[in-house]
Parts: C-alpha cells; sequence; structure tokens
C-alpha cells in the first residue's frame, strides 16, 4: 500500500510502519471480523444483516444492507494479493438479482419484522477488500460498469488500520461517486468513532437516531464534496482535514439530538449574516458551548441544515488555502462544467420561466429547486452527458448519441423518463410505470421513453439516479 503514516508526539512525527505488505492479517477471518465490528463506522450508513451466507454454490463472507440507498451490499476478504476478485463480484451481483427475495427474508429476519419491499432499492453493490490486487484485476476493474468496489487494506504498527478505495476510470461507473479522489479511512487504536457515538469517552454523549444520522450524512456530504479529506476522530469531536492545504476546515461534535458543526477558521466576514452562523468564543478567547476547533458554529438539526452548512465549509477551505497561496480546487472538477445549452432557439431560463408553454407563468419554487437537484444529480453521476434543452422537456444525452433520459417539469414536481424499452431493468414498484398505451401513444407525459418516475422530493432523486445509470450502462 503507498501511503505513509506519521504519528504525532508533541511536534516530531514518527513514521509508523506498515506490516507484512503480501499478509498483513493472520486470516480472512481476521479482517471479516475486524469490519463486522466496525461496519458502521468503515462504510457509514452500512448496518451488518449476516455472514457466511450459502445460497446455491456460492457462500457470502458478509451481507449488509445500506440504509442510505435501501440497498444490499455484499462483502468479500482476502488476506493475500487478490486475483479474480471482479469475476468474484459479477457472480455476487447475479446472485443479488436471482435470489433477491432470499436476501430480503434474511433482512426480514435480522430485522425482526417484515420490510417494506417497496422501500427497498436494487441499487446492490459488491465490495472487495484485500491487501493487493493484479494489474489485470484492475485494469478489468477500472472499465467495468458493474457496481463493484475494490479496497486496500493495510495494517501498521500501534494498531493502524488503512482502508484505500481505488478509484474507477471516468469511463467506468459504479454506485459511488465515480468522479470522487480515493477515500482514506484511518481507524486508529487511540479514538473510534464507534466508542464516540456510542458515548463511551468522557463528557461525550450517546446520541440519539436521528444525530447518529445526521452524523453520517453530514460526514458523507464533506468525503463527497471535497477532496483529500482524512477523518480524524478524538475524545470529543470528529476533525476533518484536508491533506492538499494542510488544515483543519472543520469539527463535528454529536449531541443528544443534533449535531454542532464548527469552522475552523476565524474569519467573520466569510459567512452571511444569519442566525445560522453563531460566533462561540468570548472575549477571553474561551469557547463557548462548544469542544470543537474554530471560532464560529451551526447546529445541524435536520438534514436541510447540511444543505446550508456545505457551501460555508468549502468558503472555509478556499479562505484557508488562499491565505496560504494554494491554488486548489475545493470540489473534484473531473466532470468538465456545463455550459447554459441554447438549442433551437430554447433556454434553460426560457423553460423555467414558462415561456414556451404556459404563457409566461413560471413553475413553483418546489418544481424548480427539484428540477436543479436531479440535474447536478444526473451530471455529477455521469461524467459525459451533454445538456440539450427543448420546447417540453431537457433531454441528457451521453457522447455517443444516445439520450439517457429526459426531465420534464410539473406543478407538483418532475417526470423522469428512462430512455428505454427494457421493462426488466427497473425493480417491481409503483416508482416506475410503463406510460406508452396499446397504440403506442405517450400518456401524460412529452419526454422520451416508455418509463416514467415521478419526482415530488429528493428522495425520489436518490431513488431515480441509479435506475438512469443503468439505462446509461445499456447504451455504452
Amino acid at each position: 500500500m503507498d501511503i505513509e503514516i506519521f504519528q504525532r508526539r508533541q511536534d516530531r512525527l514518527r513514521r509508523v510502519e506498515q506490516a507484512d505488505t503480501q499478509r498483513p492479517f493472520s486470516s480472512e477471518k481476521a479482517i471479516q471480523e475486524l469490519i463486522e465490528r466496525n461496519i458502521g463506522t468503515v462504510f457509514p450508513g452500512l448496518t451488518f444483516v449476516d455472514h457466511e451466507f450459502s445460497l446455491g454454490s456460492l457462500r457470502i463472507d458478509t451481507v449488509a444492507f445500506d440504509n442510505l440507498s435501501r440497498s444490499f451490499v455484499i462483502i468479500e476478504y482476502k488476506n493475500t494479493t487478490s486475483r479474480g476478485a471482479p469475476d468474484q463480484g459479477r457472480a455476487y451481483l447475479h446472485l443479488l438479482k436471482t435470489k433477491y427475495y432470499d436476501f430480503v427474508f434474511l433482512l426480514q429476519k435480522m430485522k425482526g419484522k417484515k420490510p417494506d419491499i417497496n422501500n427497498i432499492q436494487q441499487n446492490n453493490r459488491v465490495i472487495i477488500i484485500a491487501p493487493d490486487y493484479s494489474s489485470h484485476e484492475l485494469d478489468s476493474y477500472k472499465t467495468t460498469l458493474d457496481p463493484i468496489e475494490l479496497y486496500r487494506i493495510g495494517k501498521f504498527e500501534e494498531s493502524v488500520i488503512v482502508l484505500e478505495k481505488i478509484p474507477k476510470t471516468e469511463t467506468g461507473l459504479h454506485s459511488g461517486h465515480t468522479h470522487r479522489k480515493p477515500q482514506k479511512t484511518i481507524v486508529s487504536s487511540e479514538y473510534s468513532e464507534g466508542d464516540y457515538l456510542a458515548g463511551k469517552y468522557p463528557r461525550s454523549v450517546s446520541p440519539s437516531k436521528n444525530a447518529t444520522e445526521l452524523f453520517h450524512a453530514m460526514k458523507r456530504a464533506i468525503l463527497d464534496n471535497i477532496d483529500d479529506v482524512e477523518i480524524i476522530q478524538k475524545k470529543l469531536y470528529t476533525r476533518f482535514y484536508a491533506s492538499a492545504i494542510s488544515s483543519t476546515i472543520c469539527t463535528i461534535s454529536v449531541t443528544k439530538n443534533g449535531l454542532k458543526l464548527c469552522y475552523t477558521t476565524k474569519e467573520k466576514n466569510i459567512f452571511p449574516k444569519s442566525p445560522f452562523v453563531r460566533h462561540m468564543v468570548d472575549s477571553d478567547g474561551q469557547r463557548i458551548d462548544h469542544h470543537g476547533l474554530g471560532d464560529y458554529i451551526s447546529k445541524i438539526k435536520a438534514k436541510s441544515d447540511i444543505d446550508k452548512a456545505l457551501p460555508l465549509i468549502k468558503k472555509v477551505y478556499s479562505s484557508i488555502a488562499q491565505k496560504k497561496g494554494i491554488s486548489v480546487p475545493t470540489t473534484n472538477t473531473s466532470r468538465k462544467p456545463q455550459p447554459k445549452p441554447s438549442y433551437n432557439g430554447y433556454t434553460e431560463e426560457g423553460y423555467l420561466s414558462g415561456e414556451y408553454t404556459r404563457g409566461g407563468r413560471p413553475y413553483n419554487k418546489n418544481s424548480i429547486e427539484l428540477f436543479h437537484a436531479m440535474k447536478n444529480a444526473i451530471l455529477d453521476s455521469m461524467n459525459d452527458l451533454k445538456v440539450i434543452q427543448k420546447k417540453y422537456y431537457v433531454r441528457f444525452v451521453s457522447t455517443n448519441g444516445h439520450t439517457i433520459c429526459t426531465v420534464e417539469l410539473a406543478d407538483s414536481g418532475l417526470k423522469v423518463c428512462y430512455t428505454t424499452d427494457k421493462k426488466n431493468i427497473f425493480p417491481e414498484s409503483s416508482f416506475v410505470r410503463h406510460m406508452i398505451s396499446e397504440t403506442g401513444k405517450k400518456i401524460g407525459h412529452y419526454g422520451l421513453g416508455d418509463y416514467m418516475s415521478k419526482i415530488k422530493n429528493k428522495s425520489d432523486i436518490d431513488k431515480a439516479i441509479p435506475l438512469i445509470k443503468t439505462v446509461y450502462g445499456l447504451t455504452r
């Protein structure tokens, strides 16, 4: 594993040496038990379901459930350099598809109650963890469209474990964010996220379920939107350190019912005048009602507060970079910025204002906000799409000329049409409806494609993106 770990003692650094790189753990079982005991820490949002689960001729090391994407995750472990990971991953994906209800029943057994089938998505994925991979495997992995994720695991002195996600190339798709740099999760022996969230450290609290969910959502939002961030767990807060600018950008402390987000800056002028951000240091320089690093805090009580806080964290990052004379973007820029399109005289501004079809009567605020969120989610998930504005809808077209989907504004939200006639790629759910009559006429929409979903809130966007990715994969 090509990574250096140093331990800071006062103002001096000591190199932490890596263990045997070929067989860093005594057995695959040792890796499995470590990950399963800390699954929510290592993979935020995952819940352990079962292990050593046999279906047909395959035995699955770990079955987990992703509470954020509402889908199943299979985790496979290797204790030596892996040589068949992608093929094994595909076999597991086929099993998830053909034996779907066996996994649903397994989840039911774990929860002790019947899960809501309509609330389980088939955006399943496979995670494989090994010390290293063969060059052939990596070449195959980096161009695959399958939702398979490879991680390298390393063991160092001082009980330090490093888990590094291997990125795919831009031509590949996976269930995560394809353009983000690999995340390095560091679990040290001093403090752990799991013990922190369990309230096991002095003066720490045991957060509610809502606070824990907010913590994981906030953590994921930061990692997904800002490059090269390392997570350092402390006794009373979680620290987010941006290695590109060699600085902490924020800290998060859990409370009983929410979070306290501390921006690591003393600069007042980078924040808007709003009660959302408060100065929490007294005239003597002492912190007021928080343990984090920095002079300004926001209380995070709902997921909408995360949307407010994220741009402010980016401003802190930019401010620190500017002071140090470092020219780096706060977010990954592998996707080229999309210009405002104008085709056949139609523009996005004109469409949103209702100029073309509503006599200048604009759509409501919620529909427009959903439109922008849907558009950004599509472009962030698939790097090579072009946006074409039409009179009644917006087309998303890949570089090979295939339309992937269309998005159409409505009074109560959006209508997303999947540009395919293949029924079997969609889960059996009321979320996707066949909207073509027996005579081939469109029913209730102007968009391209036989299948449609109504988008009424941001959670519907999360459901739609994996389906759009599937359509995208069919065109490659």
